[in-house]
């Protein structure tokens, strides 16, 4: 199973940040692929796990997080920006997908 987790900033200090490095950890440990998406990373990631960057310049938090769903939304559908890494053909969809922002439009 593919498995996509989205989260604002990713850096090791934070609870949620720390619970989603964990999850990908076990879910690559039992075969799942497992991709990580951010706007930014200071995450030392163990072998197999990787971020992707979904940079967003905003004013506020809210802007920066409305931004950011915007842009995973797209990503984890296959739709995401053709300047940015991914691209995923509609066959090679996410099976599950994980994001902090509950109100967004994820």
């Amino acid at each position: 199973m593919r498995v996509a987790f989205g989260i604002v900033r990713l850096f090791p200090e934070g609870g949620l940040q720390r619970d989603c490095v964990r999850l990908g950890r076990l879910l690559l440990k039992r075969g799942h692929q497992v991709a990580i998406f951010a706007t930014e990373s200071r995450f030392e990631l163990p072998e197999g796990l990787a971020v992707t960057l979904l940079p967003v310049h905003a004013f506020t938090n809210h802007g920066r997080d409305w931004g950011f769903a915007g842009k995973f939304a797209a990503a984890v559908a296959g739709g995401a920006d053709p300047s940015s890494s991914i691209g995923h053909p509609s066959s090679d969809r996410f099976a599950l997908i994980i994001s902090q922002q509950a109100g967004g439009k994820c």
